[in-house]
């Protein structure tokens, strides 16, 4: 493209000078280009998992690499790729007054070394097939990487009590959680580790992150109705693989605020003193977790929950009935029946406390008979 500038002076050497200006040129590109981003630099530097949706409270910072994009072919070495950047999803036709900006040189095509050509030539692919063999491999690099999450997930799932403890303090724990922390399978993981350890508190904190990650308002959609025979096939799979994680995330944070209820008033016995704030907290993970359980499958730790909702109101007499109610159908529940056991031991029947705590031992011994 040749631009030519007539400019008009009665100062010949003003006119000479501008001989040597310097001409800048704003042009659109002839389509937008994408920008990647990825939640780790691994990921970014072997075209790992793209960055997902995700819901980001205030104060909250969440670390975010990007990837050149592929130079347009109408730019050529040395010119300047000037745009914009923006993280939140705008209506059409708005734009973010805060998107960040990004300028990207276009730099010349690196020099081929020369090589002999061969006697007989070999068959070309066709662009197309080009372009779908390159499909296929990132896809299968997607694979990959996704398998190996799901192993290194799976190894530390398996781990329980000092060897644990040991592996959060390695080295390699660290490097697990550099490159897949920002996953939500990664933070349902550590929902469980920190259920496992007791440390309630960091429970709470990570189911609330893996609900933020989910799409609940999409789910909703989904099961609201009955689904067609094409909807089972694209969402089916992943609808129901969401919505069990959402299941389990908020059964979690709700017996997590069970448990940092009771530790705070040393077992159910003082439960009447218990601060306001903290018991309406409760209450409302307890009626999010509601929201979605079913009255079947969800039935014994809905028993647990509501049961001690009772309790937090000082109805004992109805708390036993409910508790004994949810045995019926969980006989064998270790959580349920030392429920009961602290029920009895909190109305002052001592007899029927260690009756139950005997019983239980019974029925849910720590080990098993080899024979």
């Amino acid at each position: 493209t040749t631009v030519r500038l007539h400019v008009r002076h009665d100062n010949t050497k003003l006119l000479l000078t501008l001989k040597s200006l310097p001409l800048v040129l704003e042009r659109p590109l002839a389509k937008k280009l994408n920008v990647d981003t990825f939640g780790s630099y691994i990921n970014a530097l072997s075209k790992g998992g793209k960055f997902g949706k995700m819901r980001v409270t205030s104060g909250q910072t969440i670390p975010v690499f990007f990837k050149s994009p592929s130079t347009p072919s109408e730019s050529k070495p040395g010119e300047l790729l000037v745009g914009s950047y923006t993280l939140l999803k705008l209506p059409a036709g708005q734009t973010d007054p805060n998107a960040i900006p990004i300028t990207l040189p276009v730099a010349p095509k690196p020099a081929k070394d020369p090589k002999p050509e061969p006697k007989a030539k070999a068959k070309t692919a066709k662009p197309k097939e080009a372009e779908s063999k390159d499909a296929k491999e990132e896809q299968k690099e997607d694979e990959t990487l996704k398998v190996l999450r799901k192993a290194a997930i799976s190894a530390i799932d398996k781990l329980k009590g000092d060897k644990l403890k040991a592996a959060l303090k390695s080295k390699a724990f660290a490097a697990i959680e550099e490159q897949y922390g920002y996953t939500r399978e990664f933070v349902e993981l550590k929902v469980r580790i920190f259920a496992n350890l007791k440390e309630y508190e960091k429970v709470v904190e990570c189911a609330d992150k893996v609900v933020s990650m989910i799409d609940a308002d999409k789910i909703a959609k989904y099961f609201g109705k009955k689904p067609t025979e094409e909807e089972k096939k694209t969402l089916g799979e992943s609808m129901e693989k969401d919505r069990a994680a959402l299941l389990s995330a908020l059964v979690a944070k709700a017996k997590a605020l069970m448990e940092i209820i009771k530790k705070a008033n040393s077992g159910i016995g003082g439960l009447k003193g218990t601060p306001k704030e903290t018991s309406d907290a409760f209450n409302k993970a307890l009626d999010d977790y509601k929201q979605w359980a079913d009255e079947k499958s969800n039935k014994k730790d809905l028993g647990l929950l509501q049961t001690f909702k009772i309790l937090l109101q000082g109805h004992y007499g109805k708390a036993l009935k409910a508790i004994t109610d949810s045995l019926g159908a969980n006989p064998l529940d270790k959580a349920l029946m030392k429920q009961q056991t602290e029920i009895f031991i909190s109305l002052g029947w001592t007899d029927w406390g260690l009756y139950a705590q005997t019983w239980a031992s019974l029925k849910a011994p720590a080990k098993f008979r080899c024979f």
